[in-house]
């Protein structure tokens, strides 16, 4: 039980016989029976009076013990467990939820003829109950006789008071703005945060201003308001002004609050600062702007399309490229934009790289052109339900060429493999990489012994001066040169180095090596020797450490 002293009214009413004022009612005073107890006997106007209140009321003598009651206060003793009437009882024990200053309390009216008013809260089943107890005296004959006991239920109205208080204290806190405005449009309260977005800490500096003025734009802020009272409520964004004079981005929410019998008593506003968000928008505008511009500046069709392959956005490129004008690219699916073929091999290209997340690079062919695509993912992640990109490149003369290098490589393999002189690609470190058949028949190495490794016709003794060679003729001499070498069986051979610099390459990475041409001899040593068409010079005996180097 809580008690808590609300006001305390000394000395008697102007007319201590008059019931109206709250003096007890006419009445001859006499002892009650048994007890000697001094009470008010009330006129039988009075008595339906009083049990006709709402409240509870119960009459206490000097010794606390219960005089009189109301049909309110029997029916409150008997939910409070007194089946039988409360009357010469204590009033401590008829009512348990008053406090413990109770007692005193009484003492208090009987002394000095003072009204004590308390709240008192109890249990009744499962409901709380708050009443207001006011205590109040009882004249007669120039003295305090009784005292006028009421108990009225607030509980309702502290649960109102409660649920008031939260939500002040909501507003009050809340991270938007909140204002309430007059219908004539002046500031007539301002929560902390509306006063911190204007860069004031005291929100009392913002009530009596007019609503416009806190504005930018003072005309549109006064027309929003004057749009809130012919509609009841406005939504909108508008720029705002501090103490400063800076000024940032707002979004408005107002309503007008009216009376249960629809009277408008004011407006209130709700004010988000969306400064942050304007500039995130605006960095995003700026952003899109510059992606737009490079994406148009891309020669090639670029477009994304989202998991069932409709088209969100595409460069001029592209629009260019499905001969539509760009509005009628966006939305489309891919089938629909390309050839059947073309669109079917997309397509399918597409929903692997969006099942699996994977970029995948594929050519497709149309109409004799041919061009090479890439899908990948548009951001980091799980692909499933996300964009894709796709990049459509036209390589038509790039695959022509490509065709037109694997038949001259058909060729020229063919052409080496029948020369009818020996042919061997080494690299600058002098490993062998190409070797032809005539290389292997003059050598005695085959291509698998050959291929891989340094070049397996230069004695050892010869290697130092062959590397020197090698490294000249890879720095871009074009040269040939005259060198003694073995072959497997042991034999000399006089062959010619001659190495290829095409255009203005200066390093390269090929050493092209031919046997010299040397009319003073033939070949006598094998019959199929005789079918080539070149001089080579043949002895046995120890290789020479000289070895000639000519200038082309």
């Amino acid at each position: 039980m809580k008690i808590r002293l609300r006001d305390s009214v000394p000395g008697p009413p102007s007319d201590p016989e008059d019931p109206l004022v709250g003096g007890a009612p006419a009445a001859q005073g006499r002892a009650a029976a048994g007890k000697g107890r001094m009470m008010a006997e009330p006129t039988d106007l009075s008595a339906a009076v009083v049990d006709a209140l709402d409240d509870s009321l119960l009459v206490v003598g000097p010794d606390l013990a219960v005089v009189s009651c109301n049909r309110s206060f029997r029916k409150l003793a008997e939910r409070l467990g007194h089946q039988s009437s409360p009357v010469g009882e204590s009033v401590l024990e008829v009512v348990p939820f008053l406090s413990g200053t109770a007692a005193e309390d009484y003492k208090t009216v009987f002394n000095t003829g003072s009204s004590v008013v308390t709240e008192e809260s109890a249990g009744l089943g499962d409901a709380s109950v708050t009443a207001e107890v006011r205590k109040l005296p009882v004249w007669a004959g120039g003295k305090v006789v009784a005292v006028a006991t009421v108990f009225h239920d607030v509980s309702r109205r502290r649960k109102a008071e409660d649920s008031l208080r939260l939500k002040d204290a909501a507003i009050e806190l809340s991270a938007s703005g909140i204002a309430l405005c007059s219908l004539e449009g002046i500031v007539t309260y301002a929560n902390r945060s509306l006063a911190a977005m204007w860069g004031s800490s005291n929100a009392g500096e913002l009530t009596g201003m007019q609503f416009g003025a806190l504005w930018q734009a003072r005309e549109a802020a006064e027309g929003a308001l004057a749009s809130l009272q012919g509609r009841g409520a406005w939504s909108g964004e508008l720029m705002a002004r501090r103490r400063d004079g800076s000024v940032f981005g707002t979004h408005l929410s107002a309503s007008i609050v009216r009376q249960e019998d629809g009277v408008p008593v004011c407006s209130m506003v709700v004010v988000s600062d969306v400064s942050e968000r304007v500039g995130m928008e605006e960095a995003l505008d700026e952003s899109e702007a510059m992606l737009r511009t490079l994406l148009d500046m891309d020669p090639d069709a670029v477009f994304l399309a989202d998991p069932e392959g409709r088209v969100l956005a595409a460069n001029r490129a592209a629009a260019y490229a499905f001969d539509r004008p760009l509005e009628q690219v966006l939305g489309r699916v891919i089938p629909e934009l390309l050839g059947r073929e073309e669109g079917e091999l997309v397509e399918a290209h597409r929903e692997v790289a969006q099942r699996t997340g994977h970029t995948i690079r594929f050519e497709a062919g149309a109409g004799g052109r041919v061009f090479d695509y890439r899908i990948c993912p548009a951001s980091e992640g799980p692909v499933t339900g996300k964009t894709l990109a796709i990049f459509r490149q036209e390589v038509t003369e790039r695959s022509n060429a490509q065709r037109a290098l694997r038949e001259v490589n058909r060729a020229q393999q063919a052409l080496i493999g029948a020369a009818p002189f020996a042919i061997v690609e080494m690299s600058r470190e002098g490993t062998v990489r190409l070797w032809n058949w005539t290389a292997e028949r003059w050598f005695g190495w085959s291509e698998a012994e050959a291929v891989g490794y340094h070049f397996p016709a230069v004695p050892r003794e010869q290697e130092r001066a062959f590397r020197t060679i090698l490294d000249r003729v890879s720095r871009g001499e074009n040269m040939r040169v005259t060198i003694t070498a073995g072959s497997k069986t042991e034999k000399c051979t006089r062959i010619a180095l001659e190495g290829i610099a095409p255009g203005n390459t200066w390093y390269f990475d090929k050493v092209i090596v031919m046997p010299y041409v040397t009319p003073t001899f033939r070949v006598s040593t094998s019959p199929s020797y005789s079918n080539v068409s070149v001089n080579v010079l043949t002895y046995s005996g120890a290789f020479t450490n000289r070895i000639p180097i000519g200038s082309r």
